[in-house]
Order: C-alpha cells, then structure tokens, then sequence
C-alpha cells in the first residue's frame, strides 16, 4: 500500500474523505492544543511475496491536518539538515534513485555494499530522544508527544504507544528521518571511506 492509497483509510472516526465544506471548515479550526486521538490499528500485507503483515496507525481526519501542518512546518529544516545521499522516506526521492546512486558510486571503482534492514524501525524509536532531537517549538513539541503517546485502538481495546512512531499518519515519514538523522556520521567515524547511502 502507497502513502497515497493510505490516505483513504480510515481511522477512529470511520471517516475516509471529506466534502469541499467540510475540508474548509477543517482548515478554519486546525490548531494545536496537545491533544490527540488514539489511532485506528490496520494490517497491511508486506510488499513481495511475503506472507507478513505490517501494522499502520491511522489517524483520524481531525489528527491528519494538523499532522500534515506541523510536517510542513518541520519538513523544510530537516530537507536541508539532511545529506543529500538520503533517500529514505523523502519527497520526491524514491528506491530507484538510492540504486542509482550506489551503481554510479561502484562503477569506477569495486568496492563492498553493506545492506541494513533496520526490523521494525518504526516502532522502537524511543519518544524521549525524537522529541529532543525535533528541537522544535514547546508548542510543536507537546502536540508531537500527544500523536506519539496517543494509544493504538485494535479489537476494542487500547494499547499504550511507549515507543515508536506509528505507520500512517503524515508525520511518521519525516519523523523517522529525524530518528536517523546522524546515522551516516556515525558511520563515517569508525570507517571514513564509507559512502553511506539511506
């Protein structure tokens, strides 16, 4: 499932799309007061031919807006912090342009590809260390904390989010960039020769 397709699933509120009035009205009240529905658990298949399943938070349609108004308001900061090898959860950037760039970097010269697959990245990145990390505004920063202390709503019941940033919601992508940001550099300093691309 593409983020796009993602957009048309609903979350608590049973909600998929809105009317031109009531998209108007939403915009007119978005705001941020720290507060925040629990999400609506979905399990998506994996992509190929694996039989697993991954899970996507889904946001209700009052959380989305303010998600995509504080992303938009993040986003421009960390697209310049950002190496420009990072492909990764970007707009705009896709898997077809991280091959491309490592084929273009091995071509005149052989040398050893290293491949991590970080296992469910997204829900163990700790909360404490990405609100700091944002170095956003108190503002941003409490809201940030209510979408990812929200609580999942799976079979009726509520489960606690004490980790992690949930699939689903417009913020997750930028938000596991912030939770890599420095993972090159790190790399860089036990081995300065690497070309690290993300």
């Amino acid at each position: 499932m593409s983020h796009d397709r993602g957009k048309h699933t609903a979350g608590l509120d049973g909600v998929k799309f809105l009317t031109p009035e009531k998209r108007f009205a939403l915009a007119k009240a978005i705001g941020l007061d720290g507060r925040a529905t629990p999400l609506r658990r979905t399990w998506i298949p994996q992509r190929g031919s694996a039989p697993d399943k991954r899970p996507l938070g889904m946001p209700t349609q009052h959380d989305r807006a303010p998600q995509t108004f504080v992303r938009q308001a993040l986003a421009p900061e960390w697209e310049a912090k950002l190496s420009p090898q990072t492909y990764g959860f970007r707009p705009g950037r896709a898997c077809w342009d991280a091959i491309d760039a490592s084929f273009h970097g091995r071509k005149f010269r052989p040398q050893s590809a290293l491949k991590v697959d970080i296992a469910k990245g997204f829900d163990r990145i700790g909360h404490d260390a990405l609100l700091a990390k944002t170095q956003a505004t108190p503002v941003i920063r409490r809201q940030l904390k209510a979408w990812l202390k929200a609580g999942l709503m799976e079979d009726h019941q509520l489960l606690p989010t004490r980790a992690g940033t949930p699939q689903g919601g417009s913020c997750a992508p930028l938000l596991a960039l912030i939770a890599l940001y420095g993972m090159d550099e790190a790399i860089t300093r036990v081995h300065p020769r690497a070309r690290v691309i993300a």
